[in-house]
């Protein structure tokens, strides 16, 4: 599929939410708006909590096979009832017209689930339903409850014919509930996704018939490896666990959207493209995979494209988590061109979100903004912005950009080359990553390292024409020969994309 075709295809997108927005579709065509709030038990405590929260997960996943959903992504929903809103106004902040909220007690060894669907804003139940089964099949709820739910509301329960919703359901009740855990962990730092990577092989080595299980496996090696900085290995065993993953289901979602990605940040933005583009004509109503064609874009150098694919994620999925996940992505092609006001505006967006969200920046946000200051030649306020990145996670890898860019802003330049060697003993793999290394090496007066970092980021996939010939921070850069060099391969790769 061309990027002509894709384009056209993010404008009916767009196209058609409006409709939906101002009635001007037919209403028996629109899709209704979704949300699935996390399963509450009846008993508190650790050892039930996890329970309903994983599988308020594979209900979702199970629901992105609706055609007359579009539904709000886990990572949109699992906080909210940590606020406690009511229906109406959990409605307003995600912007949909139904709640499915439940809530499950495990009695012997069944677990019972009675399930309420909302119609809002006036929170009238339009549905109810008991479920019971066995600890033992506790796997095949999630299937079941979603095609309750197309039954009652009259909808088609299965987008192409060769999608069977259990066809892939897991026969080991111990390595279900393991990968539960793993999903319900909310995790946060590199450890925390160790020990999902842990929970999760664990799984797999009861039962490698489930593809959940190898998505979640190569999504936690890929945040993993995010954090400690794309160590030698850890990309290709994602990539086999997300291969794995659409081997045993060609239509899983999640494992399109995650293996688009990892795609782009090993240097096959071309197969990411292609793959993100099947996974748009399966699922239109999907936000992940506008958000993996917003990632791909930038790292091509199509910076409106991007922020575009962007917009259409957070119009399908408008929940602040999601809109504070786009905004971060969109604010990097806005520094990419140049519009550092609007980077700007976009920042001050994702912590007011956050604010909403009861939660404060993590050390990759505090780091953007620092180098939103830093191209805007807001020296303090960029320092200050890296200093508390580093005291919210003094190890993580956007800490140690932070902490070589204020050596290059307080005149401590001779420290970079040490900082960078650091960060290089790390395995900066992501192509964007390691355009960090050009500006090191650069500011530190390495001309050789960062132009054999430049031919490295663009080999990885980060040929974003545009901006590296006019990035301020390369200027000692540009009278080499082999820089002139660089810049035209990046040229090429970036015009062939445009034309992919």
């Amino acid at each position: 599929m061309n990027r002509i075709l894709i384009n056209i295809l993010v404008f009916l997108s767009c196209f058609f939410l409006l409709a939906c927005a101002g009635n001007l579709s037919d209403e028996s065509t629109t899709p209704s708006k979704i949300a699935v709030l996390p399963f509450s038990p009846a008993i508190t405590g650790p050892e039930y909590k996890f329970i309903g929260k994983g599988l308020t997960h594979d209900v979702i996943t199970e629901m992105y096979y609706l055609e007359g959903f579009i539904v709000r992504s886990y990572g949109s929903v699992k906080d909210w009832q940590l606020f406690g809103l009511d229906g109406n106004a959990i409605a307003n902040q995600l912007n949909i017209e139904y709640l499915l909220k439940g809530e499950y007690k495990i009695r012997n060894d069944s677990l019972i689930l009675d399930l309420e669907l909302i119609h809002l804003p006036v929170e009238t139940a339009i549905w109810t339903k008991h479920f019971e089964v066995t600890m033992a099949s506790l796997c095949t709820l999630p299937g079941t409850v979603t095609r309750e739910i197309a039954f009652e509301m009259g909808i088609k329960a299965d987008r192409h014919e060769n999608i069977d919703l259990n066809q892939d359901a897991s026969l080991d009740p111990d390595a279900y509930h393991l990968y539960l855990k793993a999903v319900a962990a909310d995790p946060i730092t590199s450890e925390d996704w160790m020990d999902c990577i842990r929970l999760m092989e664990r799984s797999i080595e009861q039962d490698s018939l489930y593809a959940p299980y190898w998505t979640y496996l190569g999504h936690a090696y890929m945040e993993y490896s995010g954090l400690v900085g794309g160590r030698s290995g850890l990309y290709a065993q994602a990539e086999h666990c997300l291969v794995k993953a659409l081997e045993v289901n060609r239509n899983l979602p999640q494992a399109i959207e995650y293996l688009g990605l990892l795609y782009a940040k090993i240097g096959k933005p071309e197969k990411a493209l292609d793959l993100l583009s099947e996974g748009v004509g399966k699922f239109p109503n999907y936000s992940g995979f506008y958000s993996g064609l917003g990632y791909v874009n930038r790292y091509a150098g199509q910076m409106d494209e991007s922020i575009r694919a962007y917009q259409q994620s957070q119009a399908l999925d408008s929940g602040l988590n999601n809109l504070v996940r786009c905004q971060m992505q969109i604010l990097k092609s806005q520094i990419y061109k140049g519009d550092y006001s609007m980077a700007k505006q976009s920042f001050e967006s994702v912590c007011t979100n956050l604010q909403t969200l009861g939660q404060k920046p993590d050390e990759k946000q505090l780091f953007y903004g620092g180098i939103i200051h830093l191209y805007l030649k807001d020296t303090i306020p960029a320092i200050a912005l890296f200093d508390s990145a580093q005291i919210v996670d003094p190890n993580s890898v956007w800490t140690t950009f932070g902490q070589a860019y204020k050596a290059a802003l307080t005149g401590n330049r001779e420290n970079l080359p040490d900082i960078a060697q650091s960060l290089e003993s790390r395995d900066i793999v992501d192509g964007e990553r390691r355009y960090r290394m050009v500006h090191f090496y650069t500011l530190s007066g390495k001309i050789s390292k960062a132009l054999e970092h430049l031919k490295a980021s663009i080999d990885g996939g980060f040929f974003n024409y545009p901006y590296i010939i006019s990035d301020p921070l390369t200027v000692d850069l540009r009278d080499e020969r082999e820089y002139v060099d660089l810049t035209t391969i990046a040229k090429q790769r970036f015009e062939t994309f445009n034309h992919h």
